[in-house]
């Protein structure tokens, strides 16, 4: 895969999802040829840069994003925003409780065990931005 993004969870996505090769847009060039050729070989290639970021794709749980639903991102993107569960609840229209059980199966999913956590979590996996 040739792409821009750098975003560890991003990458991750394209890995679980089958990609083999991994190189940003800004290493083509002779990488580029490189890593065609390690990929067909059948090994698999990321950038050098991926592989030296302090967040390494390695290091990023498996399928994190991929666990979460639709309607679960979108609470997500709502709590991290500052919305009081009666405010998501209107904006989404669903029940409060609705909102609660999506929040705690959040938690859950995230391994956090309160609201800050859940955000921190958030922000550093790239699932919300501030």
């Amino acid at each position: 895969m040739l792409s821009m993004h750098s975003n560890p969870v991003l990458i991750r996505q394209a890995i679980d999802r089958g990609a083999r090769g991994y190189v940003l847009k800004k290493s083509i060039g002779l990488e580029l040829v490189k890593a065609i050729r390690t990929v067909r070989s059948g090994v698999t290639y990321h950038s050098r840069s991926i592989e030296q970021s302090e967040y390494a794709v390695e290091q990023l749980p498996r399928s994190t994003t991929l666990q979460l639903t639709v309607r679960e991102h979108e609470v997500l993107r709502l709590i991290a925003a500052g919305n009081t569960n009666q405010q998501i609840a209107e904006t989404l229209r669903i029940s409060i409780k609705t909102v609660e059980i999506h929040r705690s199966k959040l938690m859950a999913k995230l391994g956090t065990h309160n609201l800050p956590d859940l955000i921190r979590t958030a922000i550093r996996l790239g699932l919300v931005e501030l």
